[in-house]
């Protein structure tokens, strides 16, 4: 039995707490796990594997490499008719590091991309209906078989591109698997409807900009990062819902193929079509069948200046937007202050000999201040001494740069060095083309380090988009960043050192789509934009910019509350207008009250609209000083019918509580406040009681009788209808009877749904006001009907 010493009863709140978090704990697992619907689930992918891909395969080395295929050569994998299209033969695909052919690529037609994109467009329609669980499916389809398969695919693009393993990794897998994981991550909150301020006038609206897909997207895509490239703009197209037609350089034919299987691979295991995405392989003479197409709603191109402008007026016959990704002339500015000159040094060499050079925001010109020039020269010169040419995959531990991708700018590189050299530069390392012992049918560039080069040479102004190394010297910041901005290009550009100040201003002064402070892989941090302004291109890729660059931006606009507050056209402006000067007033009057900056002009906004249906006296002073010359009419109702109609229609605006929700949530419609508060509280002092509304209201008349003289002020009643009002203004009596006044209920039944401003009959009486400007006082009440 209980006593009265027994102590109170104790709940074990450790206990309970621990079992309710388990409790969470096992039901959000659980629904992770198991009630998780198949649409996020991953699928495992099987994919053919290129032969070409095995350690062990070795291929024909061609005696003269090239995409083209010989006139008397007949290609060994398809017939003479097969090789022959549209008067262009096979695409030849070989590996630049060695020679070795890869295969044969039937070039596309202009039929071939007009059913690509036939195909795509029927698969789109269904994949925009899709949700972003299901795209989501799809993308971690693909990010787990790359993971799983990296050596593979760094091996393919090896070969078709002669790039180091290394350089595969980190300039294909990377950046790809990056791109994937943050759009996987953030890519729906990107496209999601974002509400749009709205203002005074329309506050009973909301706003909003939704993201739909576009339609079937074609790209363009260079050939210095074959994977990425690809992939790049799938990921984007494919999640925004929209389709992909892509041109791969014709260059990287070979592995393009593998890739595109890859992609449709992902889409067919998740349950889509495989025709969302349509690899076109074709020569660049065909390529403006698909950049013209009408069927293309956006096109996304990743090339050189002089073939943009080629694709820019393909794009214009059928005025398609373009996003172009053009070559660049970074700059890399090092400033005295640079501390740990060999980790910098490391950064720069990656920055320039990344894929042999061949990157186009790569690191191309290195501008030094004075102090530092000496060192960083001597620091990069023996580096690049020690880099070693060759092919990675032949050679994995001997090599630190790969084959470039074509031989055939050799010439021009060698030119551009020897003519720098002419003019005073010195050519420290390299310099020329190398022909390698063991891979003598290789494309290979002496790593080269060039000095002393200044902004009149030809080598500090021309995209190389090779392994040389430019270094330039500077007096001072501000030479430094006109040497930076000296070129046509402004893709990308880096700047080293240690003072905020300097970096900052270096950073913003920099013409440039993106900036690298103390380093220079911006495009890493793929949740930034991509892209560059002037000679660079324009439009961005990447983030949440790129994903809404290729998507419909569309704008809607609704009522708040439906059914309560709607958009109604103001009689005076209502066709066909009946007085045009009226209608001009009310237009000038709203334009002020909804915009004026000052409370006085807003207030004499109110007052141009007030001849209709608005309670000016309480603003007088205000609106008398700003029109001293206007004639007044004061409207001198009885009080009990006054107050009757007051308490029905002001009263239930300034307290609705729709209009005062909104005032909070809203900043742009806090712009109601200043004229609620004249009303509520300058004119009534906060009560709008019966007795305190009946003793106010007549203060506020006699004042307006105190400032306006005799002559200029009527004092008029409804009832007294046309008579008083044409005597007044000198103008001759309309013909017809004077319309009813409205009644309190037909205002309580249409407040809320319609403008304030429902009365025509000003129309006339600012038409006979013939241009005298006429201040008219009444009631909510008023002519409104």
């Amino acid at each position: 039995m209980d006593t009265l010493n027994d102590p109170p009863t104790q709940w074990p709140w450790l206990e309970i707490s621990i079992f309710v978090l388990s409790i969470v704990f096992v039901f959000a697992a659980f629904k992770i796990i198991v009630l998780n619907d198949d649409e996020e689930r991953l699928v495992e992918l099987v994919v053919p594997v290129p032969e070409q891909c095995s350690p062990v395969w070795k291929g024909e080395v061609l005696e003269e490499p090239t995409i083209k295929v010989p006139p008397s050569s007949t290609p060994l994998h398809v017939s003479q008719q097969e090789s022959q299209i549209s008067g262009s033969s096979a695409i030849r695909c070989y590996c630049p590091a060695n020679g070795r052919l890869l295969g044969l690529v039937n070039p596309s037609t202009p039929d071939g991309i007009d059913r690509a994109i036939a195909k795509a467009k029927e698969a789109q329609t269904e994949w925009a209906r899709t949700t972003f669980k299901q795209r989501r499916r799809v993308l971690k389809t693909m990010l787990k078989y790359i993971l799983d398969n990296q050596d593979t695919i760094a091996t393919a693009a090896c070969l078709d591109s002669g790039k180091t393993k290394v350089d595969a990794s980190l300039g294909e897998i990377l950046v790809t698997v990056e791109k994937l994981k943050w759009t996987i991550q953030h890519g729906e909150k990107s496209l999601r409807p974002e509400r749009r301020p709205t203002n005074f006038l329309m506050m009973y609206k909301y706003n909003e900009v939704k993201w739909e897909p576009l339609g079937v997207i074609a790209a363009c895509v260079s050939w210095n990062y074959p994977f990425h490239n690809f992939m790049g703009p799938l990921i984007s197209t494919l999640f925004t819902g929209s389709a992909l037609v892509v041109k791969a350089s014709e260059s990287t034919a070979w592995s393009t193929q593998y890739f595109g299987t890859i992609a449709r691979a992902a889409l067919v295991s998740c349950g889509h079509s495989a025709n969302l995405v349509q690899p076109v392989l074709c020569w660049p003479q065909t390529a403006s069948h698909l950049t013209s197409h009408p069927g293309v709603s956006h096109v996304t191109f990743i090339g050189s200046r002089p073939i943009a402008h080629h694709v820019a007026l393909s794009a214009a016959r059928s005025l398609t937007p373009l996003c172009l990704e053009l070559g660049g002339k970074d700059p890399a500015i090092l400033l005295d202050d640079v501390k740990n000159l060999e980790k910098v040094a490391s950064i720069l060499m990656r920055g320039t000999f990344q894929s042999a050079g061949q990157n186009c925001i790569g690191i191309e010109r290195i501008i030094c201040l004075h102090r530092i020039w000496p060192r960083i020269v001597t620091i990069l010169e023996s580096r690049i001494r020690a880099l070693r040419v060759g092919s990675a995959l032949d050679d994995p531990n001997d090599v630190d740069v790969g084959a470039m991708v074509s031989d055939s700018r050799f010439g021009h590189l060698e030119k551009l060095v020897t003519d720098a050299v002419n003019q005073g530069a010195r050519c420290l390392v390299g310099g020329k083309r190398f022909v390698h012992h063991r891979y003598p049918k290789g494309h290979y560039f002496q790593p080269t380090l060039l000095v002393d080069v200044t902004t009149s040479m030809r080598i500090a102004n021309e995209e190389l988009f090779a392994p040389i190394c430019v270094i330039m010297r500077a007096a001072s910041l501000d030479e430094a960043i006109g040497m930076a901005n000296s070129t046509p290009y402004a893709l990308g550009a880096s700047v080293f050192g240690t003072a905020t100040k300097d970096l900052e201003r270096a950073a913003k002064e920099i013409n440039a789509g993106m900036i690298s402070i103390n380093d220079f892989a911006v495009y890493y941090a793929v949740s930034l934009p991509f892209g560059g302004v002037r000679g660079s291109g324009y439009g961005r890729f990447g983030g949440e910019e790129g994903l809404r660059s290729i998507s419909n931006t569309k704008a809607v606009c609704r009522d708040r509350f439906p059914g309560l507050i709607s958009t109604s056209i103001p009689p005076a402006l209502d066709y066909p207008i009946e007085g045009a000067r009226r209608a001009w007033e009310v237009c000038r009057g709203v334009v002020e009250l909804g915009y004026g900056i000052e409370m006085l002009r807003r207030a004499g906004g109110l007052w141009r609209i007030a001849i209709t249906d608005n309670p000016c006296v309480y603003f007088a002073p205000e609106l008398i000083a700003a029109y001293p010359e206007a004639k007044v009419i004061l409207q001198t109702p009885d009080l009990d019918s006054w107050y009757t109609s007051f308490r029905a229609t002001i009263f239930v605006f300034l307290h609705d509580s729709v209009i005062n929700y909104l005032c909070v949530l809203d900043n742009s419609m806090a712009q109601w406040w200043p004229v609620s508060y004249q009303l509520h509280y300058a004119a009534f002092g906060g009560s709008h009681k019966r007795e305190n509304a009946i003793s106010v209201h007549p203060r506020s008349m006699d004042r307006v009788r105190e400032l306006i003289p005799k002559e200029e002020l009527l004092k008029w009643k409804v009832q007294d209808g046309w008579g008083p009002l044409c005597e007044f203004l000198r103008r001759q009596q309309p013909k017809g009877t004077f319309p009813r006044v409205n009644e309190g209920a037909d205002k309580e039944s249409g407040l809320v749904g319609d403008c304030p401003w429902t009365r025509r009959d000003g129309d006339l009486l600012g038409d006979e006001a013939a241009g005298k400007r006429v201040i008219v006082q009444k009631e909510w009440q008023g002519l409104c009907n």
